[in-house]
């Protein structure tokens, strides 16, 4: 199973899930794209068969990530970003299953 979205890609093999940050150059994260990352997570909940979670950044990314969008670090949407951010921890908390993070470049 692949899946292409605005801000990252998202893929299911042989019983590894992958998720790459697709911002380039540098990932930063912004809400959209934590939504994006909580989504891929969620669909994982009632597939018991993987065995890992990997987390890297499209290929020719100048970083793995540089952050978090400080243009939505403002108090209209600060709460949504912190509560997305959050969340994907607490997500892979929940799911309990090993993490990787595949870190290229500058990961602020």
């Amino acid at each position: 199973m692949t899946q292409s979205l605005e801000t990252i890609k998202f893929t299911v093999e042989e019983r590894v899930a992958r998720v790459t940050f697709a911002r380039p150059p540098l990932n930063i994260f912004n809400i959209a794209m934590m939504r994006e990352i909580s989504g891929a997570l969620a669909s994982l909940t009632e597939q018991r068969d993987i065995v890992a979670i990997v987390f890297a950044a499209e290929p020719g990314s100048r970083a793995f990530s540089a952050g978090v969008a400080v243009e939505e670090h403002v108090a209209g949407t600060v709460y949504q970003m912190l509560d997305g951010f959050h969340g994907i921890f607490r997500q892979l908390e929940q799911l309990a299953r090993p993490t990787i993070a595949v870190v290229e470049g500058s990961a602020l």
